[in-house]
């Protein structure tokens, strides 16, 4: 069964995470801060550019990056089957 979906925009780009088990949060604020700094010049842009294929960062969170797509991501078909035979998650 298909399910139509309604427009919604861009999909979100690739975000960079970490897991609050193995960072604490004094350091991922400090790895976001320098992450971001890549905005501010010349040669962090050209390393967005080469690296991360990006014109630039943006800090968000979960719900805010993925917005309206969160909610339909679970009609793409076989995505429920790919999370949890990559990730273990069944819901």
């Amino acid at each position: 069964r298909y399910v139509k979906l309604p427009a919604f925009g861009k999909a979100p780009s690739h975000p960079i995470m970490y897991n609050p088990s193995k960072i604490d949060s004094a350091k991922a604020a400090r790895i976001t801060a320098a992450l971001l700094s890549l905005n501010d010049s010349p040669e962090g842009k050209e390393i967005l550019s080469n690296v991360l294929n990006t014109p630039g960062l943006v800090e968000t969170n979960a719900e805010d990056h993925l917005g309206s797509y969160g909610g339909l991501v679970q009609n793409v078909p076989g995505i429920s089957t790919y999370f949890n035979d990559k990730y273990g998650i069944e819901n």
